[in-house]
């Protein structure tokens, strides 16, 4: 006679309409807010110690301001060598990664699926 009384209370409980209980939907707290004040707090913690430690007893740098440098010469930082070393690297790596997004591209021309990792696709959606 308890074996029917246990079956009918576990009947009632899966009962069609009825709403399973609030803890099993949602948690009991939404700690959302906390995390990103916390997280907040650590940044900007972080940020005046790292002033202190390095910038607080160091002289100010003049206004920033542009050219006057020159390009190339004797006058300037190392004859020049890094504004080249600078438009060296970005050549390379320009190309380089030009290189994916053309094949990517001849891909979707050919009709090769061509799936973008991070988001579901459509179907898996409903969309």
């Amino acid at each position: 006679s308890s074996s029917a009384g246990a079956d009918s209370g576990a009947a009632a409980a899966a009962a069609p309409g009825t709403p399973p209980p609030p803890s099993l939907t949602q948690p009991a707290h939404d700690y959302r807010l906390v995390s990103a004040a916390g997280l907040a707090a650590a940044y900007v913690a972080i940020g005046a110690w790292m002033w202190v430690a390095w910038y607080e007893d160091q002289a100010r740098l003049p206004a920033y301001r542009f050219g006057g440098d020159g390009w190339f010469g004797g006058a300037t930082y190392a004859g020049g060598a890094d504004k080249l070393g600078h438009f060296v690297a970005n050549l390379a790596l320009s190309r380089f990664y030009s290189r994916f997004v053309a094949l990517q591209l001849k891909a979707r021309q050919e009709g090769i699926p061509t799936p973008v990792y991070g988001r579901p696709a459509p179907a898996q959606t409903g969309l």
